[in-house]
């Protein structure tokens, strides 16, 4: 295998996973996205997807600079809506494909 088609794997796994993530995020209930989870740090399912977003976008500075970036948190007030979920994890999921695409 090349290192080619080894790349265009991963990104089409990459894509196939992040699919079926925004899938998923389509189906929760309105309510759904206040549900806290049971063993989590008191994180509803809302700030638990953009601790995702948030986790997806500082891996890749990280990567690409050696420091850990400041990012704005969602924790306190109003939790983002389902469109700016699901802005943020497409928006997040083509960042990360482009990260992997690259030399």
């Amino acid at each position: 295998m090349t290192q080619s088609e080894l790349i265009s794997q991963i990104l089409e796994t990459w894509h196939r996973h992040n699919n079926i993530l925004l899938f998923l995020l389509e189906e929760i209930p309105a309510e759904g996205f206040a549900a806290v989870p049971s063993q989590s740090r008191g994180r509803d399912v809302a700030r638990q997807i953009t601790h995702m977003y948030r986790n997806r976008l500082e891996w890749i500075h990280y990567h690409e600079t050696g420091k850990r970036p400041t990012l704005e948190r969602f924790d306190k007030g109003e939790p983002p809506e389902r469109s700016q979920l699901t802005e943020f994890m497409r928006e997040s999921g083509e960042a990360v494909a482009q990260f992997l695409e690259k030399p």
